[in-house]
């Protein structure tokens, strides 16, 4: 039997309108049954647990019964507030919170051998695309080199299960935070073939209402009375609720997916500006002429339309309905002990301009996309 999981986290009920509406499909469902024989009695830590899929993925995992849950996260502020939403909600929860950087292989070397887990969601990184095209050494610093850290010690502490929570950003990379999550995502492949821990791979699209997602955005704009922006009339994005994203990699516990890259049957990509007409109608108000739409051009790194399979990938239907894996017929194994030090001799540059030349190397197809280069939109109030 499969059910949708109630919106059980804040996250979802912040807005005045129905965030599955704007998805254009039904509601992925969840095999409840399956995801609680693997997290029930099982010991659980999560890296990034204050951050919107971090907290959520927490909340969610509680409601299965693990026989422990240990949080981690840099942010003391929102760690701590995580913390005690949970101890409230879960009493009878064995809960721990650690402040630390996955950056920090001393720090997070004694979490893990101190608390022996049996299930690691790497969720922590750095996700903001923009953002990290002006901060390259950041990205790769955490996306990068925090996710080696964390898979060399689940290797040596022989964690049963390590799930990767990667993003349709790393298709084809257009920015820096895509081109640093695909290398994270091909060491984690990588260590799949040289170790008994069992690794998967999850893509997300975008997760509706996330800590600086469009749509948080959007909600802002019109409750200010507008305009709200849209980066291109054309652009398309695969959505997700916090919900779904997360009872989907807890979906991905399964053995069926070890080894594998998944992702999640998300329908056909949305446009942006069709989202933006929704959320406008749902406050009762009516598009370009109570509130104004502006055009204002991709923004750095930004593609027009997002993929979910690169070049060398293939789909293949899984065991479960709203799942897919992606298969690589590139067999080649990357020589990481070069990569790393070619990318440690980048960081210490502390040059960005090093840095994403070096990336491109290691990367090839990082920003060769056609649609990189935005349509030239006039900044302007369409009505």
């Amino acid at each position: 039997m499969t059910r949708t999981l109630p919106n059980r986290h804040s996250q979802e009920n912040q807005s005045a309108f129905d965030l599955a509406q704007l998805l254009s499909r039904d509601l992925i469902q969840t095999d409840q049954a399956h995801i609680r024989k693997q997290i029930s009695n099982a010991v659980i830590l999560i890296t990034g647990a204050a951050g919107s899929i971090g907290s959520e993925l927490a909340m969610q995992v509680c409601w299965f019964h693990p026989k422990s849950l240990i949080l981690v996260d840099q942010s003391e502020t929102l760690l701590t507030e995580m913390e005690t939403a949970l101890q409230t909600r879960f009493p009878n929860i064995r809960l721990t919170a650690f402040i630390g950087d996955i950056t920090d292989p001393l720090r997070m070397e004694q979490i893990i051998r101190q608390m022996q887990p049996d299930i690691l969601f790497h969720a922590a990184a750095y996700k903001h695309v923009p953002v990290m095209e002006k901060h390259p050494y950041e990205a790769v610093r955490t996306n990068i080199f925090g996710t080696k850290i964390l898979v060399d010690l689940a290797v040596r502490y022989r964690v049963r299960q390590f799930i990767f929570i990667s993003t349709d950003k790393a298709v084809r990379p257009a920015s820096v935070m895509g081109a640093t999550k695909r290398l994270a995502e091909l060491y984690v492949r990588y260590s799949c073939e040289r170790s008994d821990t069992k690794f998967t791979i999850t893509r997300f699209g975008n997760v509706l209402g996330s800590s600086g997602s469009f749509i948080t955005i959007f909600k802002k704009q019109i409750e200010a009375g507008g305009p709200v922006t849209v980066t291109h009339p054309h652009a398309t994005r695969y959505l997700m609720t916090p919900n779904e994203a997360c009872q989907l990699v807890l979906q991905a516990t399964s053995s069926d997916y070890y080894s594998k890259v998944v992702f999640f049957n998300m329908g056909e990509p949305v446009s942006v500006q069709v989202v933006a007409e929704q959320m406008i109608r749902s406050a009762g108000l009516t598009p370009h002429v109570d509130i104004c739409i502006c055009y204002t051009g991709l923004r750095p790194g930004e593609k027009l339309h997002e993929d979910l399979l690169n070049d060398d990938e293939t789909e293949m239907h899984a065991a479960h309905s709203g799942m897919r894996i992606a298969t690589s017929t590139d067999s080649r194994s990357p020589d990481f002990e070069i990569i790393f030090k070619k990318l440690d001799t980048a960081l210490n540059s502390t040059n960005p301009g090093e840095i994403m030349a070096t990336l491109k190397q290691i990367l090839p197809e990082y920003g060769d996309v056609a649609d990189l280069i935005p349509t030239a939109i006039n900044a302007q109030a369409h009505f």
